[in-house]
């Protein structure tokens, strides 16, 4: 038995510290992890992804390297997602509700200072995630890589299609993704049954499961 020469052609930025902009927000809706080789409490997960921005942060053929990090999706105070989102944009949630009203739309385009490390795995990782000062944001590059933002509650199919696999299988597992689904069902349903004539009228009685739901 041999090991196979790895065919990956994913590049991973160096550890360091970088600008970066925030370019893809993705709700993953409800998710179960496991920890230690147990099951944790469901928790809601939201990943965000940065475009690293400068000469120093391109791969060999000279596209922006990207970054990303999933959370825990809550904004109470202390959670992670919220620290960070304060921390990159230099500002302080006055209340409870302005932090559970935060639209998280407007991050898209936001530059943020970003730390990569490398973890017990030797992966790259967000360490920690700071503003950027008004000085150096007038001197960033343009952004590369186009915006994207998909939200479990306002579903769109089109964007959920777009998304690679791994994402998509995710969120497949989710119960608001299910939950479309029944909903999906419930609405076939609903229209057959109102344009179907009486069930007496044909020789089938099963006509509903020729419907292809």
């Amino acid at each position: 038995m041999k090991a196979k020469a790895s065919t990956s052609q994913f590049e991973s930025a160096p550890p360091g510290t970088y600008e970066a902009r925030l370019i893809k927000i993705v709700d993953l809706g409800t998710q179960t992890e496991e920890y230690n080789g147990e099951k944790q409490s469901p928790m809601p997960k939201v990943y965000l992804q940065w475009e690293l921005l400068g000469d120093h942060a391109k791969m060999e053929d000279g596209r922006p390297f990207v970054q990303g990090k999933r959370y825990n999706f809550f904004m109470s105070s202390g959670c992670k997602l919220r620290k960070d989102i304060e921390a990159g944009l230099n500002i302080r949630f006055s209340s409870q509700e302005e932090a559970d009203d935060f639209p998280f739309e407007s991050l898209l385009g936001k530059p943020f200072t970003l730390a990569l490390v490398l973890n017990s795995n030797n992966n790259i990782k967000i360490a920690s995630v700071s503003g950027v000062s008004q000085t150096i944001i007038s001197q960033l590059p343009e952004q590369v890589n186009e915006n994207f933002f998909f939200d479990i509650d306002d579903f769109k199919q089109e964007k959920f299609e777009s998304l690679n696999n791994y994402w998509q299988e995710m969120i497949k597992e989710s119960p608001e993704y299910q939950a479309l689904g029944q909903q999906t069902e419930s609405i076939v349903e609903d229209v057959t049954a109102d344009l179907k004539p009486p069930v007496e009228s044909f020789e089938n009685d099963d006509m509903e499961d020729e419907i292809p739901f």
